[in-house]
């Protein structure tokens, strides 16, 4: 796994509002955990 503070998403999401860069870690069978901070909709959220 790659060190947190070099991870990079390699995923990008566009909306209206603007583009959210995402990425998925861990196992894919585990519960998954969702993290949002500076979206484009967070006042939204």
């Amino acid at each position: 796994m790659t060190p947190t503070n070099q991870w990079r998403p390699t995923r990008t999401f566009h909306s209206s509002a603007g583009a959210v860069r995402w990425d998925e870690l861990g196992d894919p069978d585990a519960d998954p955990v969702v993290l949002c901070h500076g979206t484009p909709f967070s006042s939204y959220v």
